[in-house]
C-alpha cells in the first residue's frame, strides 16, 4: 500500500491572515515535506475564482516541486479539462513528466462548480461532452504517433567573385540625402553545384539511417536569404582593392572601424560570430593604443 496526500488549495477563511505568496509557498513546502516522509505522491487541486482555493496552475507548482525532489510522484487533483485546450494540456503535463523523469500521475475531471466555468465563457451544461472529447484528444496525443518529420538544412561557402559588389547609387538617395547602396550579387556555377551535392548527400545519409519517404528540394533563394553572407567592406592591404586594413580600420578614415562580417570576403558553413568577437577585441585594443599615441 502506498500513501500520498491531497490538498484542495484552500485559502478562504474568515479573518485569514495568510496572503497568496505565503499560501503558494506553504503548498510547495508541504510537497517537499511529503518527500522527506517517503510519501508516494502529492496531489494538488486546481480551482478558479472559487471559495475552495485560488491555485489555478498546479502544473507550475508541481514543476517547482519536481526541481527539488527525486521520488515523490506529481499529480493534479484534478485538471479541469473542459476549461483548457486538450492539446495544450497534453503538452504541459508531458513536459512536466520529462522534467521530473517520469513522475507525473495525470488526473482530469469536470469540476462541479458552475461559477468556475463562467469567467472562461465555457458551457457547464456541456461539460460532460467537452470532458469526453478532451480526454480522448489527450489520450491520442500521448499514445498515437503524430505526423512527424525530420529535415536537414545545409550551408556552404559562397565564393568571393569580383563581379559581386556593392556600389553607391548615382541617382537615388536615402532620407538623409546619402547615396543608396546598390547590391549586385549572384550565385554562380560552383554554388549551384554545391547545393545539388548537399541535397543528394543529405538524402543518402537519411536513407542510410533508415528513414523512409525521403524527399529533396532546392528552391535556390537569392543571396542574403539566410543573412549569413559576408562582405561589402573587405579587409586587405591595398586601398585600391579593399576598404579596411588588417585592424578593421578604414584605409581612408582612420577613426572608423568596421568589425562585423563586412570585412570578410566569404565564410564557410561555420557560424562566424566568435570570429567577429575576436576581430572586435583586436580592433579595440589597436584603437586604444592608437589613441594613446594620438594617431587618431
Amino acid at each position: 500500500m502506498e500513501f500520498g496526500y491531497f490538498t484542495l488549495s484552500d485559502n478562504h477563511y474568515a479573518d485569514n491572515p495568510r496572503g497568496a505568496n505565503e499560501f503558494v509557498a506553504n503548498i510547495t513546502a508541504e510537497a517537499l515535506y511529503a518527500e522527506t516522509l517517503g510519501m508516494h505522491s502529492a496531489w494538488i487541486g486546481e480551482h478558479h475564482f472559487n471559495s475552495l482555493g485560488v491555485l489555478s496552475c498546479p502544473d507550475l507548482v508541481l514543476a517547482a516541486v519536481a526541481a527539488q525532489t527525486r521520488h515523490i510522484r506529481l499529480a493534479p487533483a484534478v485538471t479541469v479539462l473542459p476549461l483548457h485546450h486538450p492539446i495544450r494540456v497534453a503538452e504541459q503535463w508531458a513536459t512536466l513528466d520529462l522534467l521530473s523523469n517520469g513522475r507525473v500521475d495525470f488526473a482530469a475531471g469536470r469540476g462541479y462548480d458552475r461559477k468556475e466555468y463562467e469567467p472562461f465563457q465555457a458551457s457547464f451544461d456541456d461539460s460532460a461532452e467537452l470532458f469526453a472529447e478532451g480526454l480522448e484528444i489527450v489520450w491520442r496525443a500521448w499514445t498515437e504517433p503524430g505526423k512527424w518529420s525530420i529535415g536537414i538544412g545545409s550551408w556552404g561557402e559562397h565564393l568571393p567573385y569580383y563581379e559581386n559588389k556593392v556600389t553607391l547609387s548615382k541617382d537615388k538617395k536615402d532620407k538623409w540625402g546619402l547615396p543608396e547602396l546598390v547590391i549586385d550579387c549572384e550565385f554562380k556555377e560552383n554554388e549551384k553545384a554545391m547545393r545539388k551535392d548537399m541535397m543528394n548527400s543529405a538524402k543518402e545519409m537519411m536513407e542510410a539511417a533508415g528513414l523512409k519517404n525521403v524527399g529533396t528540394y532546392d528552391y535556390l533563394p537569392n543571396p542574403g536569404f539566410c543573412i549569413h553572407e559576408m562582405g561589402t567592406a573587405r579587409m586587405g592591404r591595398d586601398p585600391k582593392t579593399s576598404v579596411l586594413n588588417g585592424n578593421n580600420q578604414l584605409h581612408e578614415v582612420k577613426n572608423v572601424f568596421v568589425t562585423d562580417g563586412a570585412c570578410m570576403a566569404s565564410s564557410a558553413c561555420q557560424n562566424p560570430s566568435l570570429t567577429y568577437m575576436a576581430l572586435t577585441a583586436r580592433a579595440c585594443d589597436f584603437a586604444v593604443n592608437e589613441l594613446k599615441k594620438k594617431n587618431i
